[in-house]
């Protein structure tokens, strides 16, 4: 607890931090997908991280047993959402952003354990949806392929389920 907000008591400030970054790198006035995609490869190392301690509603109680305090925290879900959405939002078009995010995936899949599975199968198919897949030539699908059959490989699942045709 403090009278403002750090990176050491609020991990979600961190994190928005390097999102806010990576914003503005893919922003059309500044055009740097390289520090956008520096932001969302770090984003996902700290995601790949913090999956085990987003445990959602915690309770404190005293020596007493009495309620002291309720943390309700955010569910990984969520972090995982807000952390991402706004710049696949405004990276349609990029696929070095694009490629960038699943790359992050591929970090978070890595680490995963079986409460998170489901997740990132979920947003997975989240990105590939979000992205304008119209202006992939066959290079582009080729290499990111590669990145998905490594998200599929990681989660146990059948490549066909994530592969672009």
């Amino acid at each position: 607890l403090g009278n403002y907000k750090s990176t050491n008591q609020d991990i979600d400030f961190g994190i928005q931090k390097i999102e806010e970054v990576a914003l503005r790198a893919i922003s059309p006035s500044i055009n740097d997908p390289n520090t956008a995609m520096l932001g969302v490869r770090n984003m996902a190392v700290i995601m790949s991280e913090i999956n085990d301690y987003c445990t959602g509603t915690k309770y404190f109680y005293d020596q007493q047993q009495n309620l002291r305090l309720i943390l309700d925290e955010r569910n990984y879900e969520d972090m995982l959402y807000s952390s991402f959405y706004k710049i696949l939002n405004f990276s349609r078009n990029q696929i070095s952003v694009f490629s960038a995010i699943l790359e992050a995936i591929v970090i978070m899949t890595e680490k995963r354990d079986r409460k998170s599975k489901n997740i990132l199968i979920e947003f997975s198919h989240y990105v590939i949806g979000g992205f304008n897949l119209e202006i992939l030539h066959g290079k582009d699908k080729y290499f990111l392929n590669l990145k998905l059959s490594k998200i599929a490989e990681h989660l146990n699942m059948d490549p066909k389920q994530l592969l672009l045709s």
